[in-house]
């Protein structure tokens, strides 16, 4: 696929089949890296700055071959698995440590974040999302995940999710 720039607004799920490595554009040092990819500075800064919108960070694909990016934030398609065993897609964000993305369909996805500070807020999107899958809502109490590309060492990012607070 090539290089691609969008707002905020159009990084759907769908956005994940065309491509699955997308970096959130935070500090100029981002230009920098996607000139180290063999992009032109000055078209990608314009175009970068042309995609923000309502204070919203554009997106940007990051070639496969630069996974994982040396970025603030980025976001890769995921496979997902509940706790019961039913595989879903999604998203995390860098290392799955703190944000997780699951697909409802094309255009629509849930995200959710395993920050302690958090765990009762997200208590109304687990059901949100429970009655949008028809799922029981302590499925998604931990949630698998795997990368669907390789970093340079032909490992995905992977590992476990918790949406609602292991210490409960």
């Amino acid at each position: 696929m090539e290089f691609r720039i969008i707002t905020a607004r159009e990084l759907t799920p769908a956005m994940f089949e065309l491509h699955p490595i997308w970096a959130e554009y935070y500090e100029p040092e981002d230009i920098d890296h996607i000139v180290s990819w063999g992009y032109d500075k000055e078209k990608t800064t314009q175009e970068m700055f042309s995609k923000f919108y309502n204070q919203e960070h554009p997106y940007y694909t990051v070639p496969i071959e630069h996974f994982p990016p040396i970025v603030n934030q980025f976001f890769t398609k995921a496979d997902l698995v509940t706790k019961n065993g039913t595989n879903l897609k999604g998203a995390v964000m860098d290392h799955g440590e703190l944000v997780l993305s699951i697909f409802i369909d094309e255009q629509r996805d849930i995200t959710f974040s395993s920050h302690p500070n958090l765990y009762d807020l997200v208590k109304k999107d687990i059901m949100r999302l429970s009655l949008e899958l028809n799922m029981d809502p302590m499925e998604f109490e931990e949630i698998k995940f795997k990368t669907t590309v390789q970093d340079r060492r032909g490992k995905p990012i992977e590992g476990v999710f918790h949406l609602v607070d292991p210490k409960k």
